[in-house]
């Protein structure tokens, strides 16, 4: 397969999972790195929004076809898998309840578009490292755009709330340690790529900030040198694995367990 063609030739290889970079996630990921959070116990991350509400204009159509790689479980929610596997150590197991969530669609001709993709589903993980992981996403709701990360550990909780594009301006931070009084504000990553070129102030400005961060990381892998946080190929077949895990388990496997 593509992992093991590239690692026996030696290629640099990465995923595009630049979620790890963004200025609500690239701090959090430092502060568990650190320990913060002492030993983990849960971590968690739900996301609401209405792309898919009866009441929206259809998107592209593919989108709403699993056989062409649609739905939001592979589309959102994976970055979802990848960035809480970096925080929380490798999977081991799933439970999932994966589901289209809306009738077929009127297109503008009058006829219907069959929706097969997911616009809800919820993943429970059981993490090699024993920390309980969810995952839940749903694009049905109604005037509602919001993305809730929450991590708990032995020595404190992060919070992250934010939106389904996030930025600066609508993304905070609060966590709290053993000791203190409550939740207090966590300043946002304010690195910049060294290039000094201006991110584009548009809806996806955040995640092209985090995808220039992410492809800075990695450009010391062209020179043999060891990029550690940059998500490989390994990341990818994992959180792949999670995906496919989770879509049997919705179809009544319960359970299903995880080789990686």
């Amino acid at each position: 397969n593509m992992l093991e063609a590239a690692e026996e030739s030696g290629v640099a290889h990465a995923v595009n999972f630049e979620g790890r970079w963004l200025v609500d996630r690239l701090p959090v990921w430092d502060m568990v790195d650190e320990g913060f959070l002492g030993r983990p116990y849960l971590a968690r991350v739900s996301t609401v929004g209405d792309l898919w509400h009866p009441s929206r204009r259809l998107q592209s159509e593919w989108m709403y076809r699993v056989e062409d790689g649609g739905g939001y479980l592979m589309g959102l929610s994976s970055h979802d898998i990848d960035f809480l596997t970096a925080l929380c150590g490798e999977p081991e197991a799933v439970c999932a309840n994966v589901k289209p969530s809306v009738p077929p669609r009127e297109r503008e001709d009058g006829s219907l578009l069959d929706v097969t993709a997911d616009a809800t589903s919820t993943e429970l993980i059981r993490m090699k490292s024993g920390v309980t992981v969810s995952v839940s996403s749903s694009m049905i709701g109604l005037h509602v755009d919001r993305r809730v990360l929450e991590a708990y550990g032995s020595e404190g909780t992060i919070e992250i709330t934010s939106t389904l594009m996030g930025g600066e301006s609508a993304s905070a931070i609060r966590a709290g340690k053993v000791g203190e009084t409550g939740l207090h504000d966590i300043a946002l990553s304010t690195r910049r790529p060294r290039s000094g070129v201006e991110i584009p102030a548009r809806r996806a400005g955040s995640a092209i900030l985090a995808l220039a961060l992410m492809l800075e990381d990695w450009l010391p892998a062209f020179e043999g040198k060891p990029t550690p946080r940059v998500p490989t190929l390994r990341n990818g077949w994992i959180t792949q694995a999670v995906v496919d895990a989770a879509r049997r388990s919705s179809a009544g496997e319960g359970w299903v367990g995880l080789a990686v």
